[in-house]
């Protein structure tokens, strides 16, 4: 599976964030997934690559992770995604 999306990230406290949601939900925006406990494994090189361009933030970077929801051990997905600035492209395999 890929997909592509435009990906913004704001922080906000927690009184501006129930606010916020509130005001999605009034707006027609829906819950796209139950609550769930949700379980990655991130993987790096050798010398912490990725984890530095977080950190940096370098505009042209990727993340690669295991990940799996609540207990299911069935369905575990390997996930790459790619981000340049705020374009972000997810592969995720089912492994």
């Amino acid at each position: 599976m890929n997909n592509v999306r435009i990906e913004k990230k704001f922080v906000l406290g927690t009184f501006k964030r129930n606010n916020l949601e509130k005001i999605l939900l009034m707006n027609g925006f829906i819950k796209s997934f139950p609550s769930r406990f949700i379980s990655s494994i991130y993987l790096d090189t050798l010398d912490f690559d990725f984890a530095k361009d977080n950190i940096n933030g370098v505009s042209k970077r990727k993340k690669i992770r295991f990940r799996w929801y609540n207990d299911d051990y069935n369905n575990i997905f390997l996930e790459e995604k790619k981000k340049q600035n705020f374009l972000v492209e997810k592969d995720v395999d089912k492994i």
